[in-house]
């Protein structure tokens, strides 16, 4: 199987279980508030944004792993592929470790915050389950850089996606059987475990030489990967800053139900966030196994190939989203969250801007020029903070929007073009020469299906979609005629035909592929 047929099809599944997650988060957002409350759906919210910082423990290890691994398979070496698994499956038992001590003692003190016995009984529980899942699930975390490292994302993902459908359909069994929060934990839990056990299974059988034998735990990778990783930690850290506090400022300043109106807002947010990482970050491995054989210029011609998809995906998603999400909140969540599209709105665009650029991350980590990216987001994650402490008694939760979007903005287009450029050995004016061009042709052909459109957009999904399609049926024509060369739509073309099983037809010669891909 070609490497490109590899990435076509690892990121459809990637995608697909994308979607999957977007849709269902449609229809469980609004069912979870009605059925446990808009207080009780907050305190949900909140255990999951405190236990989300269970993630530092990794250290930024997972993509260090990932990334040696693919470094790895770039070069055939066999043998440095198990230890580098090997040395990782044993850090990660040991982090799981600290994780269980860690979720025992949040469990202990949860009386230092939760006053109310009956909420302190639901909040130590439910850190007992989701903290254990979570600590348990660490060492598994080796198992699955295996996956990414071969460009085999559709199996991974294949396993989430079989995972979303069955756990979403036991938690509306749960529910209406008058199961509480407590429920939904234990049905996450549950299907998790089935989860990570698959994907061991399937990673043997991905790598058959796969071995995590204590003979070939290796000291001297320890150096290598975290060194790689601390700065993948401290970006961590940082997009806590960026994205994960604001539901504790929310908290400590307005209430708990203004963080489920905030949340409606990030939740459309993170799903386009999500679907356009999801899109580009499988391209990561494939840098890291290009800058293994020290083809640089490969790089370059794949990091604008895929820039240009990226911008045009995300003009396209983050315009209608603009243009269609007041009626769809409406119709979604009711009117009464009407402040959710405010803030959205308010975030939006500057993510726009971010999202046109998503492929200089998977650029960055698979060449080990990731320190930019632990910089500007510490930088962008304090400036976050401190604008959203600033505006938040004075304008609520649009105060907390406005904190976020600034920094976000500044960054995206002053700080990240130039870095990126500057890794690569790639002129700065062809880079954005590309990027405002097709900007250009992305938001004429988007305001044109605006103009067609949008007067028919009401709080009514069948009105929604059919908008939506109209929007669609003229941008994506209009961006594949005047946004891409016939030599990129040719190597589209070919990738689509190996998916279907007609590659014997031949739509460009090798020397115009070589060009993109």
């Amino acid at each position: 199987m070609t490497r490109a047929r590899l990435l076509v099809q690892g990121s459809a599944v990637r995608i697909a279980n994308q979607f999957l997650g977007v849709a269902i988060s449609f229809f469980m957002m609004p069912y979870l508030v009605r059925h446990l409350g808009e207080r009780m759906y907050g305190v949900w919210v909140l255990i999951g944004s405190l236990l989300g910082y269970y993630g530092l423990l990794d250290v930024g290890l997972s993509a260090a792993v990932a990334r040696f691994i693919s470094r790895a398979v770039g070069r055939n070496d066999r043998d440095d592929i198990r230890r580098v698994t090997s040395t990782s499956f044993y850090i990660f038992t040991g982090m799981g470790l600290v994780g269980i001590l860690l979720t025992i003692g949040v469990a202990a003190g949860v009386g230092q915050f939760v006053h109310d016995p009956s909420d302190r009984r639901i909040f130590r529980v439910i850190v007992l389950l989701l903290g254990l899942n979570y600590a348990c699930d660490f060492p598994v975390r080796a198992f699955t850089a295996v996956f990414s490292s071969n460009l085999r994302e559709d199996v991974s993902f294949g396993i989430a996606f079989v995972k979303t459908l069955i756990t979403t359909a036991f938690i509306v069994v749960a529910i209406e059987n008058r199961g509480g929060i407590i429920s939904l934990a234990v049905v996450n839990v549950a299907w998790s475990v089935a989860a990570n056990a698959a994907r061991v299974v399937m990673a043997y059988r991905v790598e058959p030489g796969l071995s995590i034998s204590p003979r070939y735990f290796d000291v001297t990778k320890l150096r290598s990967l975290f060194g790689y990783s601390i700065y993948t930690f401290v970006g961590r850290v940082a997009d806590i800053f960026r994205f994960k506090l604001d539901h504790l400022v929310i908290t400590a300043f307005v209430n708990l139900r203004s963080v489920t109106h905030y949340s409606v807002a990030m939740r459309l947010f993170e799903c386009l966030t999500e679907l356009i990482t999801q899109m580009v970050g499988v391209v990561g491995p494939m840098f890291s196994q290009d800058e293994g054989r020290g083809d640089y210029e490969a790089i370059r011609r794949k990091f604008l190939f895929v820039t240009k998809i990226s911008l045009y995906v995300s003009i396209f998603l983050g315009g209608t989203t603009v243009i269609y999400t007041r009626d769809f909140i409406r119709r979604w969540m009711g009117p009464e969250f009407n402040d959710s599209y405010t803030v959205l709105v308010i975030i939006i665009i500057p993510l726009i801007l971010a999202m046109m650029q998503r492929p200089v991350n998977p650029l960055l980590y698979g060449i080990s020029k990731h320190k930019y990216i632990t910089y500007a987001n510490l930088i962008e994650g304090l400036a976050n903070l401190v604008l959203s402490l600033a505006f938040v008694r004075r304008y609520g939760i649009t105060g907390v929007a406005m904190g976020t979007a600034i920094p976000m903005a500044v960054m995206a287009v002053v700080a990240q073009p130039v870095y990126a450029c500057r890794a690569i050995r790639l002129p700065l004016r062809r880079y954005a020469d590309l990027i405002v061009n097709n900007a250009l042709i992305a938001l004429l052909a988007l305001a044109l299906g605006w103009l067609l459109a949008g007067p028919f957009s009401a709080p009514h999904y069948g009105y929604l979609t059919a908008c939506v399609s109209v929007q669609a049926l003229i941008y994506w024509p209009a961006a594949i005629r005047f946004g891409f060369t016939p030599e990129e739509r040719a190597v589209v073309l070919r990738v689509i035909q190996e998916m279907t099983g007609s590659s014997r037809l031949q739509v460009a010669p090798p020397e115009a592929e070589k060009g993109v891909a």
